[in-house]
């Protein structure tokens, strides 16, 4: 069962291969016809369910099926595990569909309970609470962010209650931002809720919760809630507001000694200015610093080239 596994693994790490969902189907049902040594065991299926959950598709019906043989086996080398349901909830989360948002939380309120009724097995994890925050903004059609936050909550008041052994990482608050950033919710106040979820992260992360140190991803995650609400922004002063904002962003990364500013950091930045109502001279000015910047960085890459070809082109002539 090592070498079968050892090569479903190979498959899994085919990112987006679309092959790759079709091969470690045909290896299950190859290992479920050998002798006892090669029958597939729990990491087997949590091999196959992680790449299932790659997959650029919708695999749903078929995770559930693997999921229904883990659970109804007699072999105790087979049951489901944390690693199981955390790879079944990224399949849910990825087919991007409202219609499994029940089931994840029927997942995730078993895990629960597994704690309150002294089970070892099947625990919820921090990659537990992360996966449920990423059905809530792939899967909600509306009031994904704010369900997103409460998941957050209870992940941050658990690392105060049980001794951090299950604590908030950089990726939960990166999570709940991308719900932010992707909720229905187009209007400028949602940026508030993002920017109270940086301090949170910041706060938890000096209050020694060494798991939430700040990276570059998380400040690109927010810039992208300020794209998404850029062609909201109604008047004069709120775009003043916007452009500030953007540049003291843009200066804290560069400050920083944790993490920089990267292609992605200029590039959204270029394209929240391009979404702006008013286009004028202030607007300009932040364009051509944005650039600028990238250039002293040494990030002026063909991703950015391409971007300021298409946001300012301008900019290339002088």
């Amino acid at each position: 069962v090592v070498t079968y596994n050892a090569l479903l693994n190979v498959w899994k790490s085919c990112r987006r291969h679309p092959d790759a969902p079709k091969e470690v189907i045909r290896i299950l049902q190859s290992m479920k016809l050998k002798s006892a040594h090669a029958r597939p065991n729990t990491k087997t299926y949590n091999i196959i369910l992680a790449t299932l959950a790659k997959a650029n598709a919708n695999y749903v019906q078929l995770a559930e099926g693997l999921l229904d043989e883990m659970n109804n086996t007699n072999d105790a080398t087979s049951k489901p595990n944390s690693v199981t349901y955390n790879s079944f909830l990224n399949v849910l989360a990825n087919s991007k569909q409202e219609s499994v948002v029940l089931r994840a939380f029927e997942i995730f309120g078993y895990m629960k309970q597994n704690i309150n009724d002294g089970k070892e097995t099947a625990l919820p994890t921090t990659e537990t609470y992360n996966v449920m925050m990423k059905v809530a903004s792939n899967c909600m059609q509306s009031g994904g962010a704010a369900c997103a936050e409460e998941i957050l909550e209870e992940l941050e008041s658990l690392y105060l209650t049980n001794n951090g052994e299950i604590r908030p990482t950089v990726v939960s608050y990166i999570s709940c931002l991308k719900a932010w950033s992707r909720d229905t919710e187009r209007e400028p106040k949602k940026l508030v809720h993002a920017h109270k979820l940086i301090e949170r992260m910041n706060q938890s992360y000096i209050s020694g919760n060494k798991a939430a140190k700040p990276v570059t991803a998380v400040y690109n995650t927010l810039l992208s809630c300020y794209k998404n609400v850029a062609t909201y922004v109604r008047t004069r002063d709120d775009q003043i507001d916007v452009l500030l904002s953007l540049s003291r962003l843009l200066d804290e990364m560069r400050q920083s000694k944790d993490f920089r500013p990267d292609q992605i950091t200029y590039v959204t930045i270029l394209k929240t200015l391009k979404r702006l109502p008013i286009q004028d001279e202030r607007t300009e000015g932040v364009m051509r610093r944005i650039v600028n910047s990238c250039q002293e960085e040494g990030q002026l890459g063909k991703q950015m080239l391409n971007a300021v070809k298409k946001v300012c082109p301008w900019l290339l002539n002088r």
